[in-house]
Formats: C-alpha cells, structure tokens, sequence
C-alpha cells in the first residue's frame, strides 16, 4: 500500500546521506522538512489485493543527518506522520501511521520505530497492525529483530483484502 512511499522515502533518505555536506560538523543537518500530499491509482497487479486501488496519501517527512566533530556521518533519522486513504469499487480503508527510521552507516541497519500501519475499515476496528520495532539489514533487506506485531512486514492482509476486494 505505502510500500512505494516507503521505498522512496528510504531511497531518498539513503541518497540524501550520500551526498549530504559534512560542513555543519558535531550538529544536525536537516536534509528534508515538508508536508506532502498524493492521489494515485495503483494498478491490479501491483496491489496486495490483486484490485486496482486509488490512493490519497497527506503526511509529513523529516530526514535528518548527523555529523561528528570530523565531519564524518554518523547516523541518518526520518520521521514520518500521516494518512492514506485507500478505495476500490468494493471499499475503503484508512491508514494512520507514525515512525521514525535510523539509519546505521557503521552496522548498515536501518531501526524503524513506531507505527507503521495501522489500517481501519470505519468502526471495525484495526485490520493490519504494524508497530513496535524492526531492525533490517539494508543490504539484505532481512529483519535482524522484530519486536510488536507486524502484519504487513509478514503479509498479513487478509483482513484488510477482504474490505477491498470480491
């Protein structure tokens, strides 16, 4: 569902880390700080719920990189915030979420902490719950440690698909 948002936000954050000027040494260097709103439709084959899905997305990103004395980046942090809203011909879902990444360069992990997904269908309650903590090496895309539930790192949609699609 955000996994382009995501992708792109980590791409962003990776390429913003790479070239970011290591003038401002021992203090933080703000990269990104901005609002952002989105509506695109996904198509069939690229939803996790095999339905084309139009998609309205309104938060906030901040990617922040640090520095020490030398000059040399020590470490990277996104925070994210804000709301999709995800609609088919068959339904509607709505996801709130929360979180902050921080990037590694010494251990190339990235640490994501928050509330990642959180996906209602009106009053029924959460449908996909993704919070707490992961740890993911950034070469391997493998999840080195996994704290909270995290139905979308495991593919958990069913219930979420079940509101979208036939």
């Amino acid at each position: 569902m955000r996994g382009k948002l995501i992708a792109g936000l980590s791409g962003a954050m990776l390429a913003a880390m790479l070239v970011a000027s290591p003038a401002a040494a021992a203090k933080p260097v703000v990269v990104v700080d901005e609002d952002f709103e989105n509506t695109f439709v996904s198509p069939a084959e690229e939803s996790v719920c095999g339905v084309e899905e139009t998609i309205h997305e309104v938060g906030s990103v901040k990617i922040t990189d640090y520095f020490d004395n030398d000059g040399n980046f020590v470490r990277g942090k996104i925070h994210v915030m804000g709301t999709t809203h995800i609609s088919t011909e068959f339904g509607e879902l709505v996801d709130r979420w929360s979180w902050n990444g921080f990037f590694d360069p010494e251990t190339l992990t990235d640490t994501q902490v928050g509330n990642i997904f959180n996906v209602h269908a009106g009053p029924g309650g959460v449908l996909v719950n993704d919070s707490g903590r992961l740890v993911i090496d950034v070469t391997t895309g493998e999840a080195l440690v996994i704290n909270g539930p995290h139905q979308a790192w495991f593919g958990e949609f069913d219930d979420a698909c079940a509101v979208l699609a036939p």
